[in-house]
């Protein structure tokens, strides 16, 4: 076993996090801006609640795939060779639930995130050492 990962893998690591924490950001950001989303939703002929029930499906969303990414790039960082292929498939849900809700156009930073995160992930010095594991 060797100690440090490669810079492939703490870069993949360091994007999986960023992913969570970019997640996490953006729902807080939703509900702080909650109430200028009230009106809105008022004024297309949508109640408060309806706001409420998305902003609640988008934290439970991000909460999920956040906890996701943290869990699994931290097991990649620490070798775990099952852990690439772990944080892959919650980086394909992600992904199939971002075109699923038609946010995909919208979120095109995650999308970038994602994938740069999973090309890193899958490189060579990445496999390598995950190998040594």
């Amino acid at each position: 076993m060797t100690g440090q990962p490669p810079g492939t893998a703490r870069a993949a690591v360091a994007l999986w996090y960023a992913l969570a924490a970019f997640g996490l950001v953006n729902v807080a950001y939703l509900w702080v801006r909650r109430g200028a989303l009230v009106e809105v939703a008022a004024r297309e002929g949508f109640g408060g609640g309806a706001v409420t029930a998305l902003l609640l499906q988008l934290t439970a969303v991000a909460v999920v795939f956040g906890a996701g990414y943290v869990v699994f790039g931290r097991m990649l960082r620490l070798g775990k060779p099952w852990a690439r292929r772990a944080v892959t498939a919650v980086a394909l849900l992600h992904v199939v639930w971002l075109l699923l809700s038609r946010s995909a156009s919208a979120n095109l930073v995650v999308v970038l995130l994602i994938v740069a995160g999973c090309v890193l992930t899958w490189l060579r010095g990445t496999a390598e050492w995950v190998k040594q594991h």
